[in-house]
């Protein structure tokens, strides 16, 4: 038996068939064949020459079972990832919408405003029209009198209009957008406590037996 710790997945390669390394990607099943492992590992046969190997030790068997803890606990938090495609989606058409929705409110304050910019703009052409009349009959009347040497007494100016305060139109805004507030993907610590637990216990055993017995599938 092989676990990868880290990638979520194992191999088993059995002594009854083909030599060809089997892919597995549950480990519960395979928990057991460790801790046999672990068991024999702790008191080795000697060798064909004589040579007995030397036993596990504590520490290597805390080892193994720590990475067995940590394959599991990805195993169960479907590899450490939670899929926030939905979320982002969601955060993403809102903002879409908002902007739309502000964009649409701009150009309609835009065009109110250059319709009353054009409004003042045509009143005041009038105005300004009005008054260069008056001033053009101003000017016909003083050469008349110029022109008959003053004849007929002075002459007075009126008529003049005054030029209409110019309307200010509001100056276009664009609505504020809120934030996204899309949900947290990446690594997913729901069993965190539990996987921490299972370490500690097996770090506190003080003996291989008492680590290949510790029960690494319980409390998940």
């Amino acid at each position: 038996m092989w676990w990868y710790a880290n990638s979520g997945n194992g191999e088993v390669l059995y002594n009854d068939r083909l030599a060809i390394r089997e892919r597995i990607q549950d480990l519960e099943p395979f928990v057991h064949v460790f801790d046999n492992w672990m068991r024999a590992a702790a008191k080795p046969l000697p060798t064909t020459s004589g040579k007995t190997n030397p036993a596990i030790t504590l520490a290597q068997a805390q080892a193994v079972k720590n990475q067995l803890v940590q394959g599991l606990y990805l195993q169960k938090t479907n590899l450490g990832f939670t899929d926030n495609t939905a979320s982002v989606n969601a955060a993403i058409d809102s903002v879409v919408s908002q902007l739309n929705a502000s964009q649409s409110q701009f150009q309609e304050q835009n065009a109110n405003g250059i319709a009353l910019l054009n409004n003042d703009l045509a009143t005041q052409t009038g105005y300004h029209n009005s008054n260069k009349g008056v001033a053009d009959d101003h000017a016909a009347s003083i050469n008349g009198l110029v022109s008959a040497g003053g004849a007929g007494g002075g002459h007075f100016v009126t008529g003049f209009q005054g030029l209409p305060t110019p309307t200010n139109p509001a100056v276009p805004t664009f609505q504020g957008v809120s934030s996204p507030g899309v949900s947290a993907g990446g690594p997913s610590d729901s069993m965190a406590s539990m996987r921490d637990m299972h370490q500690g216990n097996i770090n506190a055993q003080t003996t291989v037996e008492g680590v290949a017995s510790y029960d690494i599938t319980s409390g998940w």
